[in-house]
């Protein structure tokens, strides 16, 4: 007997409530960064983009999300939850329309697995320890990488002596990080009658799980470098977006570093689908390489039209399914006879 599902957003409408702040946040960022840069060096810059660069960017975009939809199907495989290669890829699409539309990358995990577990009556803590599975790879993926990224930085990134920028003292941070852990504290304890039961039932599943992962090491060392291949591909997306502006050379030699720094950015959860917070980080990063702050505002415009046009294929995809509801039969997607 499986536990009680929650309703998946394409069963529904396609837009969150919980993400008008993040949108609201965007747009003031955005409208502020617009104010102040040169708007008639940003739409010389805009009207004059390599359009075979985007292309680029959109194929590499393409690419991450195959090797994404690659390593959740291995997931999916350890806990005898996968279905076929197709329906993965097409989850996987879906999943990425709930993270740039909807609420950010952990809940659009189980807004996804939710969706899955619906139409195929898989037990929804069993996708959930997959979809888990797939995210702590990513984690590790994303801290070697930026490890590396953090290294080359050093040995390569300009100073920027008078930036002007005042770093917050450790008290003010510590100070923040427990208030925030009081406040995540207290919701956890009034909510503890809804989580407690489907906690307990995920952790199992997650352990069971991570043994079989485990006894694995194949799997394992490929899904991390899978990660990495992810990472790389994210920031070759900003790097192509930079290309197709920039109408002078870059120098990459010196500033490759910086491209996951200001993907990271645009990862945080505040914004939608990280716009602003991308373009101020790069704006600040990159005019120590001489890159104007219109050429940085264009590009990464452009890495936000890559991204919101794989979440609109994602929104189809998910159309499409909402126009089909009901149980399906895992034999049935494969090919197989019932």
């Amino acid at each position: 007997m499986t536990s009680p599902q929650p309703e998946p957003p394409v069963g529904g409408r396609v837009w969150s409530p919980a993400r008008w702040p993040a949108l609201g946040l965007s747009f003031l960022a955005l409208w502020w960064i617009f104010r102040r840069i040169d708007r008639p060096a940003l739409w010389e810059a805009l009207s004059h983009a390599r359009p075979l660069w985007f292309a680029a960017a959109v194929g590499a975009f393409a690419l991450a999300l195959g090797l994404a939809a690659w390593r959740w199907h291995q997931m999916l495989r350890i806990t005898g939850t996968v279905v076929a290669p197709g329906v993965t890829w097409r989850f996987t699409l879906v999943g990425h329309a709930f993270t740039a539309l909807l609420m950010g990358a952990a809940l659009s995990d189980v807004a996804k697995t939710a969706l899955y577990s619906r139409r195929y009556g898989f037990p929804l803590e069993r996708i959930l320890a997959a979809s888990a599975l797939d995210r702590s790879a990513g984690v590790i993926s994303t801290l070697l990488y930026g490890l590396a990224a953090l290294a080359l930085g050093v040995v390569s990134a300009p100073a920027r002596a008078g930036a002007g920028l005042e770093w917050p003292s450790a008290g003010r941070v510590l100070g923040v990080c427990v208030a925030a852990g009081v406040v995540l504290a207290g919701l956890g304890v009034a909510t503890r009658r809804w989580w407690r039961p489907a906690w307990a039932r995920f952790g199992e599943e997650m352990l069971r799980a991570a043994r079989a992962l485990a006894s694995r090491p194949a799997t394992t060392a490929g899904a991390v470098a899978v990660g990495i291949a992810i990472q790389l591909l994210i920031s070759s997306v900003l790097g192509c977006c930079l290309t197709a502006i920039q109408p002078g050379g870059v120098p990459w030699s010196r500033m490759l570093w910086t491209l996951p720094v200001v993907n990271l950015a645009g990862a945080m959860p505040v914004t939608l689908s990280g716009a602003g917070a991308r373009e101020g980080a790069a704006i600040l990063l990159w005019g120590a390489f001489g890159i104007s702050a219109a050429t940085a505002f264009s590009a990464c415009l452009l890495t936000l039209c890559v991204n919101l046009s794989w979440a609109g294929v994602g929104v189809l995809v998910g159309s499409g399914l909402r126009r089909s509801p009901g149980l399906r039969s895992p034999a049935a997607e494969r090919g197989v006879p019932a």
